[in-house]
């Protein structure tokens, strides 16, 4: 029998073409581990990350934990893999009080916490009180502790291996992760190559060097950091906490939370507790974080954190809540969250737009076609709370406007299409002035 496609052939494409976009919900756990081969996977439980070989003790299955622990709940997150090694290095200095006892958590890498505590006598020096903590410490298996006169540093006795230090009394001993950046950024840009569908970032360890490098890539690469810190010298005077260095860089990709606690990851928490909201729909101030121990901070301690831009989670009343929700270079972290999101929006429609049609003619009906996606987005936008109800405005060129240069090279560009809108913002603090009279 003849076929009819001798005379009509027809061929019929579905241009319904996909573009990836960054996962503005998505979070991503950076650790040093050997449970997978590859940089990056993700979970959607840490049910998941058992079946993997990773251990309860592990710091990646911890900061998952407190991640997914969070209401509303991750979707799901990221576990970044690193293959370079960090050493990690702790300074405590203590300051010297007569008759005080000094106590000190450690959590070693398999998870069991040794508590080193000594008292010092009525004549104390800060020398004599580093001596009586260093053998105690120096007493625990995987890390060694050197007494350095006005400080004691204990360090991991193997790269790689996580531990922890933490003051029962921050007021007598100060904590501060130290240690060199043995090259997050290396990292960081291995695991992006790899898979780039993610958007906020923490690290599972503290030391400052590499922190600093953690948020300078963050900023050349527009993603997000919040990043948990028990830095004492952020809660008090100077400038060589890492608050106060990212702080003077004006960052506005990382955000610091301090933290007493480095077993709780912090940044962990409120990346869980934040991310799982539509762009638009929150602010990063007045967060409830479970899992997350609140800091007792004095006025003086919320004066040097708020003078740094930096981050804290404490009670207000009943409640405890994450303030100021600021990132360290002074911009609001949602501001910055949603800007991206509203700039990936409009790039992916756009870009969808000339993936699904065979051709967006130099024309004003093609043109509107463009226009018409922008419009939907900024009106999705103000729909989620980003922007100002009502403060949207475009200006869009007819094809007669645009230069024979452009459109020779078809480029809507010295003439592109505008969007003006005023930010929606969010309310903190609040005044109420009430009389009553008789």
């Amino acid at each position: 029998m003849a076929s009819i496609s001798n005379i009509i052939n027809v061929t019929v494409s579905t241009l319904t073409a996909g573009v990836k976009a960054p996962g503005f919900g998505i979070p991503l756990i950076v650790d040093y581990h050997t449970r997978f081969s590859e940089r990056i996977r993700f979970y959607a439980d840490v049910s998941e990350m058992v079946a993997d070989g990773f251990a309860t003790t592990d710091a990646a299955y911890a900061a998952a934990s407190v991640a997914f622990a969070q209401d509303p709940e991750l979707e799901q997150l990221a576990i970044g893999r690193r293959a370079l090694a960090p050493t990690l290095v702790f300074d405590i200095f203590p300051t010297a009080v007569n008759s005080k006892a000094y106590a000190l958590e450690v959590t070693r890498p398999n998870g069991t916490v040794a508590t080193v505590s000594i008292t010092s006598d009525s004549s104390a020096t800060v020398a004599e009180i580093c001596t009586a903590l260093q053998a105690p410490l120096d007493a625990i298996a995987d890390v060694v502790a050197v007494d350095n006169t006005t400080k004691v540093t204990v360090t991991a006795s193997v790269a790689g291996s996580y531990f922890s230090i933490k003051a029962v009394d921050k007021a007598l001993l100060k904590i501060v992760a130290a240690g060199t950046d043995p090259g997050i950024a290396t990292d960081l840009d291995a695991i992006k190559l790899e898979n780039d569908t993610w958007y906020g970032m923490t690290l599972t360890t503290q030391g400052k060097l590499e922190v600093e490098e953690a948020a300078d890539w963050a900023e050349a690469n527009k993603k997000l950091m919040l990043q948990g810190s028990s830095d004492g010298d952020i809660i008090v005077s100077g400038s060589s906490d890492i608050a106060s260095v990212l702080l003077a860089k004006g960052y506005d990709r990382s955000a610091i939370i301090f933290s007493s606690d480095p077993t709780e990851h912090a940044g962990a928490a409120w990346l869980g507790a934040t991310l799982p909201i539509d762009p638009g729909g929150l602010t990063f101030a007045f967060r409830q974080l479970s899992g997350v121990s609140s800091e007792a901070l004095t006025s003086s301690h919320i004066t040097q954190l708020e003078a740094k831009n930096c981050n804290y989670f404490t009670a207000f009343g009943s409640a405890s809540v994450t303030m100021p929700g600021k990132l360290t270079g002074g911009e609001w972290i949602d501001i910055t969250r949603d800007s991206d999101a509203y700039e990936s929006a409009l790039q992916v429609g756009c870009f969808q737009v000339k993936l699904n049609n065979a051709k967006v003619p130099f024309t004003d009906g093609g043109i509107a076609m463009l226009e018409a996606v922008v419009r939907q987005i900024t009106k999705q936008y103000i729909a989620n709370g980003f922007l100002a109800e009502g403060s949207d405005s475009y200006v869009v060129p007819l094809a007669s406007e645009v230069s024979s240069v452009d459109r020779a090279n078809r480029t809507l560009g010295s003439t592109p299409i505008k969007v003006a809108a005023r930010l929606a913002g969010a309310i903190h603090k609040t005044e109420i002035r009430a009389t009553i009279s008789a």
